[in-house]
């Protein structure tokens, strides 16, 4: 069968009517498209309007005092090159005015603790929290500020000094601050010979410590002549002053001995540090593992415990500064020096490290000459301080060299008690006496 061509002709017997009908349907078929053309371009407009609402809140937001870092990155996202320049250069200033508010608001709390008031420091912050009522956040920054001085002065006078000295320009102010606390303790030294002695005693007195006042007020007690009466009878005050000095004289023995244990160690670590770094790492910035591996830490702990060596090194240097006067006193770049130390930064080079060698050498000393005087006071009235101060062990350049093979400690019968501190005795009949006095079998 064969195939017929296609017909493509339209069977239409009135083809009139049948084109207007197909004129009127393309004509509705234009009409829709304009009308999505028209809802497409009028979501456009739409969304070009919110996006400029947008563009402008965030312009506005960096207008705002309490403009954040992720503000100015959301402006960016959104603007032209031109805008994009000059929002960089509003970033800029903000982070120097950030800065300078950050400076302005640390500087007065740093130069109190500094002056030896902290009650002084903690107004301050008390009437900085009333400014933020409405902050929360800042609120408890500042209430944790005040906890800490409370708890520890020192402690904040370094963490606040140390936050300080990293905001730019603030190494500068911090600098300052240290300068006029050194003039104003130098001009005190200076009335210190205009002054009575009872006046200056009593000006000593107020600047201890409250743990020193109490072993001073604890001394002078029981240096007191004893009353004039026929019975022996102990009052509250002896019996109170007898306590404070029996938990003060283990203390002081402690502090004597850690001070002459550091001192023995100093050497042995200058020595380390003098045959590892040599050469062109003397001059360089040292990382804590080198650090660790020169003073003889071989372990993978050899940072960790190369930075807790140096931060008590620091941290020693730095508490001592009052007792440490005259040609040996702590000058202002080796304050700055124990100061950046004792945050944990010990990038530090050998002449660094050999600086803070020499100040916590200087340290230790003091601190073991002012422990040994307080232990001689207390050892005139009482038997047991005597005792402590038998077993302090001497400063170590005063310790004869031993033969190879000798043993090494002090000849004499050895007493422990059960917390753990041991007493050498010359004889056995000391020996025994002290364990009847002391409870101890």
């Amino acid at each position: 069968m064969a195939i017929k061509p296609i017909n493509y002709e339209i069977d239409q017997s009135q083809p009139i009517p049948f084109l207007e009908g197909m004129k009127e349907g393309l004509q509705l078929q234009e009409i829709r498209q304009k009308r999505e053309a028209e809802l497409a371009r009028q979501e456009q407009e739409k969304q070009k309007i919110l996006a400029e609402e947008r563009r402008q809140q965030l312009y506005q937001r960096l207008l705002s005092p309490d403009v954040a870092p992720e503000d100015y990155k959301a402006a960016l996202l959104v603007s032209d090159e031109a805008k994009a320049k000059s929002i960089m250069q509003m970033m800029e200033q903000s982070d120097k005015a950030a800065s300078r508010a950050a400076i302005v608001a640390l500087s007065p709390v740093v130069s109190a603790l500094h002056a030896g008031n902290p009650d002084r420091a903690i107004s301050i912050l008390e009437q900085r929290g009333k400014a933020y009522e409405g902050r929360p956040d800042v609120q408890e920054d500042i209430q944790n500020r005040i906890n800490l001085i409370k708890t520890s002065p020192e402690s904040a006078k370094f963490e606040f000094g140390g936050e300080l000295s990293v905001i730019p320009g603030g190494s500068d102010v911090l600098g300052n601050i240290l300068k006029l606390t050194e003039e104003k303790r130098a001009e005190a030294e200076a009335k210190r010979t205009k002054l009575s002695p009872a006046i200056q005693e009593a000006i000593d007195f107020k600047n201890l410590s409250k743990d020193d006042q109490q072993a001073f007020l604890s001394l002078q007690t029981l240096k007191r002549p004893p009353p004039a009466v026929t019975n022996v009878s102990v009052t509250n005050l002896d019996k109170s002053a007898a306590t404070e000095l029996g938990q003060l004289v283990p203390k002081l023995y402690d502090q004597a001995n850690s001070a002459a244990s550091q001192l023995e160690q100093l050497p042995r670590y200058r020595r380390a540090l003098d045959s590892a770094i040599t050469g062109t790492f003397a001059e360089s910035r040292l990382t804590a593992a080198r650090i660790g591996n020169a003073l003889g830490f071989t372990d993978d702990k050899a940072a960790a415990a190369s930075t807790e060596l140096i931060q008590g090194l620091a941290e020693m240097g730095l508490q001592s500064r009052g007792m440490i006067t005259g040609q040996g006193a702590i000058s202002n770049e080796e304050q700055k020096l124990l100061i950046r130390a004792r945050s944990g930064d010990i990038n530090l080079t050998k002449a660094e490290l050999s600086v803070i060698f020499n100040v916590a050498e200087r340290s230790a000393k003091a601190q073991y000459a002012k422990s040994r005087k307080l232990l001689e006071s207390a050892a005139s009235k009482s038997e047991t301080a005597g005792l402590f101060l038998q077993n302090v062990s001497p400063m170590p350049e005063d310790k004869p060299e031993q033969p190879q093979g000798m043993p090494r400690g002090r000849p004499g019968v050895t007493v422990t008690l059960p917390n753990g501190q041991s007493f050498v005795f010359p004889n056995q009949q000391a020996a025994d006496q002290f364990k009847a006095r002391a409870g101890v079998r």
